[in-house]
C-alpha cells in the first residue's frame, strides 16, 4: 500500500539564511503526510504547530500503535515544477502546482506560467530518498500547454516532448548515478482533459487532442500528437531512446583528442594562454577533465569545449 503527495521542491531563493529558515519550514507543508505516513508518528514540527494554535488533538496509545503499524511500503507523488521563497516580499512572483513563490530567475516558465524545472524532478526523488528511504513512483509529471492543429490535421508540440525527455533524462541520473529506487513513471495526462487547476480545455496535457474548447463546443475527435510517438518509444526501450552517444566526455584521454590538429589549436584558444602546444603534448595520458583542471577552467568553459568539441565530430 502507498500513499500519494504533491511533490514540489522548494529552494531559498538566495543565500540569505532567512530564505534558507524559510524554504525548511515552508517544506513541512510538503512533508507532513509522508511524515506520518511513512514513518508511523507525528512530526515535532506539527505538534509544535497545534501547541502554537491552541489545537487539542487526543491522540491515545492505541492511536500511536495504529499509525506505528499502518506505515506505507512505497511513495507516489506528482512533480510539475519547483519553486522559490523569500523572506523579504517583492519582485516577480510565478505560479506553479496548487503554489506560486518568487520568480526563480534561472528557469524558464510555461504557457500559465509554471517554472520548468528538470533538474528538480531529480532533486525531489532524492530528498524523498534521503528522508525515508522507500521505494518511490512517480505518478504525475506534465506539461499543460496551447496546442496548434496545423493544416494537414498534425500538431507538433516539441515544447511537450523537450519537457518530457529532459525530465525522464534526469529520473534516470537519479536512478542510476544517486541510487534511489524508482517503481516507475507516469505521465499527467495521456488525453486532452479538462485541466483541473483552471478549469480550462485549452490547457492541454496530452499526447491525444482532444477537438472541444472551453464552451464545450467541438467534435471530439481524437487526435495523435507527436509526443505520442516518443512516449511510446520510451516505453518500449525503457528509457534508452534518449540516451544520446557523443565522442568525447571529460574522461576521454588527451590521446584521442589531439590527434586532430584543429582541436588542438581550439583548446588552446579556449584556456585564453592557460594551455600551449608543449603542455598538450606533455599531459600524456591525463584525461581531458584532468587537464582543464590543471589549467583552473571554470566548469561552464568545461562544457562548451566539450560541446563543441562533439559537433565538430559530427
Amino acid at each position: 500500500i502507498g500513499n500519494m503527495i504533491a511533490m514540489v521542491p522548494i529552494y531559498p531563493y538566495s543565500c540569505r539564511p532567512a530564505d534558507m529558515v524559510l524554504s525548511n519550514q515552508a517544506m513541512h507543508d510538503r512533508w507532513f503526510f509522508c511524515d506520518v505516513q511513512c514513518r508511523g508518528h507525528y512530526p515535532a514540527y506539527a505538534l509544535k504547530m497545534f501547541e502554537r494554535k491552541g489545537f487539542n488533538i487526543p491522540i491515545t496509545e492505541e492511536d500511536k500503535k495504529a499509525l506505528a503499524e499502518g506505515t506505507v511500503d512505497y511513495i507516489g507523488f506528482s512533480y510539475y515544477n519547483s519553486m522559490c521563497v523569500k523572506a523579504i516580499p517583492g519582485g516577480e512572483e510565478t505560479g506553479g502546482n496548487q503554489i506560486g513563490g518568487a520568480k526563480n530567475p534561472y528557469l524558464s516558465e510555461s504557457d500559465w506560467g509554471w517554472p520548468i524545472d528538470p533538474m528538480g524532478i531529480r532533486i525531489a526523488l532524492n530528498q524523498v530518498w534521503d528522508k525515508y528511504q522507500i521505494p518511490m513512483m512517480i505518478v504525475e509529471n506534465g506539461l499543460g500547454a496551447f496546442d496548434t492543429v496545423e493544416e494537414d490535421g498534425s500538431i507538433n508540440d516539441d515544447y511537450r516532448i523537450d519537457y518530457m525527455a529532459k525530465h525522464i533524462a534526469e529520473m534516470k541520473k537519479a536512478i542510476d548515478e544517486d541510487g534511489v529506487e524508482v517503481m516507475g513513471y507516469t505521465w499527467w495526462g495521456p488525453i486532452d482533459i479538462v485541466s483541473f487547476s483552471t478549469g480550462e480545455m485549452k490547457k492541454r496535457y496530452g499526447f491525444v487532442y482532444v477537438d472541444r474548447d472551453n464552451e464545450g463546443n467541438g467534435s471530439n475527435k481524437r487526435i495523435i500528437k507527436d509526443s505520442f510517438y516518443v512516449y511510446k518509444d520510451i516505453i518500449e526501450t525503457n528509457g534508452e531512446c534518449l540516451i544520446k552517444d557523443v565522442p568525447y566526455t571529460l574522461d576521454t584521454h588527451l590521446s584521442k583528442l589531439l590527434k586532430n590538429k584543429t582541436y588542438q589549436d581550439f583548446i588552446i584558444k579556449m584556456s585564453k594562454g592557460k594551455l600551449n602546444k608543449l603542455v598538450l603534448k606533455a599531459a600524456g595520458l591525463m584525461t581531458f577533465d584532468q587537464l582543464l583542471n590543471k589549467a583552473k577552467l571554470e566548469d561552464n568553459n568545461k562544457d562548451i569545449i566539450m560541446k563543441v568539441l562533439n559537433i565538430f565530430e559530427e
